[in-house]
């Protein structure tokens, strides 16, 4: 399988910024397409990136979002901010259940949901044991 990982997806855009984003990332994906079919591209979004898949710019999403605010907020939980406070297993189901809640199955299919990589605190180190 040809496929392309976009890395920090949601800063490439005009201006050294995000402006026309979604546009260029469309483009990105249409040219990888006509040279390969079945190329698979997805993103790499520390925010929320329903905009992208809902519009088929890509083909999948990194899901940071899902595991990285609260549920309503927009502060960071331990997981992106490396802070070491620890929560409960139910709170973060919960806030993970709540950004789930607001994505349709074909999103929430579309997310690549990973519990912590060189980009987030591990995962071990935010749940109090049980």
């Amino acid at each position: 399988m040809d496929g392309w990982r976009l890395d920090v997806v949601h800063m490439l855009g005009e201006g050294g910024g995000a402006r026309n984003n979604l546009q260029h990332i469309a483009g990105i994906t249409q040219a990888a397409k006509q040279a390969q079919p079945e190329a698979f591209v997805f993103g790499e979004h520390f925010g929320d990136a329903r905009q992208w898949l809902q519009a088929d710019a890509e083909d999948a999403a990194m899901n940071y979002r899902g595991f990285t605010f609260r549920s309503g907020d927009s502060s960071p939980i331990p997981i992106f901010s490396y802070d070491p406070q620890k929560i409960d297993a139910q709170t973060c189901m919960a806030w993970m259940d709540n950004y789930r809640a607001g994505l349709s199955h074909q999103q929430q299919l579309r997310m690549f949901n990973q519990l912590d990589s060189h980009d987030t605190a591990r995962f071990n180190l935010f749940l109090a044991k049980t």
